[in-house]
């Protein structure tokens, strides 16, 4: 029990601060717990176990922070920019951080909910499923385009900005090992990922140098009196957002981030109001729905779907997991998922009244320059190239006025024929 509630607290200090630093993920602090204990003779590893799954529930909850008020993205809420700068010159950004919190925590409880038809789902169902995946992925590609709203004209521009953020996700993935960090140490963590520029691009600068570009100078007032949301407020966000993190979840090369894709289409329809809102909800459920399946995915198929699990599973084989053992992993998600709530209601008040003292102009621009150093620290001077790359796509997804999440090709397009690649051809 002590063992649990300390690795809570670390869990808690080392998931704020990854979820706040742009670039820093819990993958890899799990890299770096992982060669201190392989190369110490200390023990330990089911209290780092647990202390890297309770940092990365609590980042999916601070993430949303750097994501709403800096407009510094990473994959799991690279589509909330968008709707959270939105917010936030309207002066409501700490009320999209409070949705988000509130999402997060109530997509918690949904996904308990979830956990036995989950789990029938994933014995009776997964093998069947799996080769025909490609089939999946192509039906959310063309979801997103035919739900386009405009017109072919803005159908057209949808596929276009797929096409292109998918040709640059295709060139990025196939060229993996040009990622050169800029660190040896860096290199020997096998943290550097296209990724990291890619949406940093796409999603984060693109938005800024928009935003330069109105003249904005100052961000408004932001307000501190609004109601705090209820749950039936969220509630819409929150099913979408559990539901698209359980589907991805369990299949095989899919991140979060095609998750909140889903989540995204489910609601922009126009007759539903406030789409900032739900989708801010919708993103956050997303990630804390897919941390708690893909953890129940590692329990009873025994398949890792991410770096944090692919290190628990080393540290604590999941073959030797009873259902005391999952129930005690669980117990340290729920307390990490409150402290994570509180910490991210905290956190970001104080972020947003620092900020809002501060002129907008020369934060933009300070994170442009921050995120095109994570990118060349990270990937060198490839990593730099395809950061550079990614905004021309990303301001022209922003000026042809088509939702941003079809710049979410940079991922679907290379998943996509991977699938088709295993589906069709010889091994």
């Amino acid at each position: 029990m002590l063992e649990a509630l300390l690795a809570v607290i670390g869990g808690c200090v080392l998931g704020m601060i990854t979820g706040l630093v742009p670039g820093l993920h819990p993958n890899t602090i799990a890299s770096i717990f992982f060669i201190v204990v392989i190369t110490s003779t200390c023990g330990g590893d089911d209290f780092v176990a647990l202390w890297i799954l309770s940092t990365s529930i609590v980042h999916t909850f601070v993430n949303i922070i750097p994501s709403v008020l800096l407009g510094a993205p990473e994959g799991d809420t690279a589509l909330a920019v968008l709707p959270g700068h939105k917010l936030l010159l309207e002066g409501r950004g700490m009320e999209a951080i409070e949705l988000s919190a509130m999402g997060s925590i109530c997509s918690l409880f949904v996904s308990f909910a979830l956990i036995p038809f989950f789990a029938i789902f994933l014995f009776y169902f997964y093998d069947d499923i799996r080769p025909h995946l490609w089939m999946i992925i192509t039906g959310i590609v063309a979801v997103m385009i035919i739900t386009e709203f405009g017109g072919l004209k803005k159908r057209l521009y949808s596929l276009i900005v797929i096409l292109l953020s998918g040709y640059l996700g295709m060139l990025a993935f196939n060229n993996e090992p040009l990622m050169t960090p800029l660190f040896s140490t860096l290199q020997y963590l096998h943290v550097s990922t296209p990724l990291i520029p890619l949406l940093s691009g796409l999603f984060g600068a693109s938005t800024l140098v928009v935003s330069l570009a109105t003249g904005c100078s100052s961000l408004p007032p932001q307000r501190h009196d609004f109601q705090s949301p209820s749950i039936s407020r969220v509630k819409r966000g929150v099913i979408t957002g559990t539901f698209a993190g359980a589907f991805v979840s369990w299949i095989p090369g899919l991140s979060p981030s095609i998750g909140t894709v889903l989540a995204y289409i489910a609601t922009s329809r126009k007759e539903l109001s406030n789409k900032a809102e739900d989708y801010i909800v919708a993103i956050s459920g997303v990630n804390t729905s897919d941390a708690i399946f893909s953890l129940l995915t590692l329990w009873l198929i025994r398949k890792a779907r991410s770096g944090t699990l692919i290190v628990i599973d080393e540290l604590m084989p999941s073959s030797e997991w009873s259902l005391i053992t999952i129930m005690g992993m669980m117990g340290v998600v729920i307390l990490s998922s409150i402290c994570g709530y509180y910490i991210t209601i905290k956190a970001g008040g104080l972020l947003s009244s620092v900020l809002s003292e501060m002129d907008m102009r020369i934060i933009s621009s300070g994170v442009i320059v921050l995120l095109a150093s994570i990118s060349f620290v990270f990937g060198g001077i490839f990593g730099l190239s395809l950061f550079l790359c990614a905004i021309p796509i990303g301001i022209f997804a922003i000026l042809s006025g088509v939702r941003r999440s079809n710049a979410m090709g940079v991922v679907l397009v290379p998943v996509l024929v991977s699938y088709i690649k295993q589906s069709f051809l010889p091994v």
